[in-house]
């Protein structure tokens, strides 16, 4: 089972991080190493 991100996700997440908005995805392995805009804090 695959759940593919979107293609305008990616921009979306950066939009938000622009505007200080901290976006949270609840996902798993498959999409946290497709989704390369994100910037790790496992703290």
């Amino acid at each position: 089972m695959e759940n593919r991100l979107k293609p305008e996700t990616t921009q979306v997440i950066e939009t938000l991080r622009y505007a200080n908005i901290r976006p949270v995805m609840v996902t798993g392995m498959f999409l946290f190493h497709w989704c390369d805009c994100f910037q790790c804090d496992f703290s």
